[in-house]
């Protein structure tokens, strides 16, 4: 759409006043150039800043660029642009010096990211990157976080986002719909959904598997669930020598193994959240003989001992097994 068709609007400050007013939100010498956005409003910049922070914006308003259209208002050049003015506003304030734009919404990201690209501007570029991995993002839309990152062939962005997409349902729809996965086509889809099957059966097999327990913990218990009360055997606590001189939990090393499969079940992908460890140790505690535990000290130290055997053991174990699965991420871009 023609520029000439829309209504013009002014921009927010400071890129709103074309010169120096002494004032807190003006700061910055005259504007010398108008960029108007693809809705119709006009920015007002400074060449010198513009052309420092990209090769591109260089060539345009030095006039070595035919493709830009330059009109005068007044003094004043006017460059038309192609984007939208919320993702010239975003891209200006990361070339300018003043704060960064908080990115929380992926399709914003991907906009300014493909303007950045476009323009030459490595600086914005980077900071698209360090917001796509962000948590609120990867929170958020890890799916769009992926399909993005697949799109321009960011690897570890990629990566990233394959990982923490496993704590969602991947359920496309209307109400999901991944920015930019029209850009790649079924293979984009593939790659992720492959990667998420693999994930799955890897930490199935692990945490179904019976001698895993029973090695970790009835066999290893002296590693894993072992601890010391202060109350009810101050002596021992103050001079252990040996294992065997620790107060080592009696468990059931099934409880352990049907309690973490009933609740990574629930998972998209049997991957455990940040309180995963604790609801296992709540269900496990609860099937537990309480009867060894004489003091408020000792159920304190179980818990934990077992709360620290869920977070360290098994959850390092769960993402070691799942550090193999490939992505194929290049296939999808």
């Amino acid at each position: 759409m023609s520029s000439n068709t829309v209504p013009l609007s002014e921009a927010s400050p400071p890129f709103n006043k074309p010169s120096s007013t002494p004032s807190v939100d003006n700061f910055l010498p005259t504007a010398d150039v108008i960029l108007r956005s693809r809705d119709g409003t006009d920015f007002y910049l400074h060449k010198a800043i513009l052309s420092s922070c990209s090769q591109a914006f260089a060539a345009m308003l030095n006039g070595t660029d035919s493709v830009f259209a330059v009109v005068k208002d007044g003094a004043m050049p006017i460059i038309p642009l192609e984007e939208d003015a919320a993702t010239l506003d975003n891209l200006f304030r990361i070339c300018y010096p003043l704060p960064d734009p908080d990115f929380k919404d992926a399709q914003m990201i991907y906009n300014v990211l493909e303007a950045s690209r476009k323009y030459i501007i490595e600086h914005a570029s980077q900071f698209c990157r360090q917001a796509l991995v962000s948590l609120d993002v990867l929170n958020k839309d890890p799916f769009s976080a992926y399909t993005i990152s697949c799109y321009f062939g960011l690897e570890e962005e990629a990566r990233k986002a394959a990982r923490h997409s496993l704590h969602h349902a991947f359920e496309p729809g209307e109400s999901m719909h991944p920015v930019a996965i029209e850009r790649l086509g079924g293979e984009a889809v593939f790659s992720l959904l492959k990667y998420r099957a693999e994930c799955k059966s890897a930490v199935q097999r692990l945490i179904n598997d019976t001698d895993y327990w029973l090695d970790n913990v009835q066999v290893n218990a002296e590693d894993n669930l072992l601890y010391i009360c202060s109350d009810c055997a101050p002596h021992r606590a103050q001079h252990v020598e040996e294992p065997s001189d620790l107060l080592v939990l009696k468990l059931d090393d099934s409880i352990f193994h049907r309690v973490t499969n009933k609740v990574l079940s629930k998972e998209p992908c049997y991957i455990p959240r940040n309180d995963t460890a604790w609801v296992l140790t709540g269900l496990v505690l609860f099937e537990m003989d309480s009867k060894g535990w004489p003091c408020l000290s000792c159920r304190e130290e179980v818990l934990r001992t077992v709360h620290g055997f869920f977070a360290g053991r098994v959850f390092h174990d769960i993402e070691k097994s799942i550090l193999h699965v490939a992505l194929d991420w290049r296939h999808a871009a």
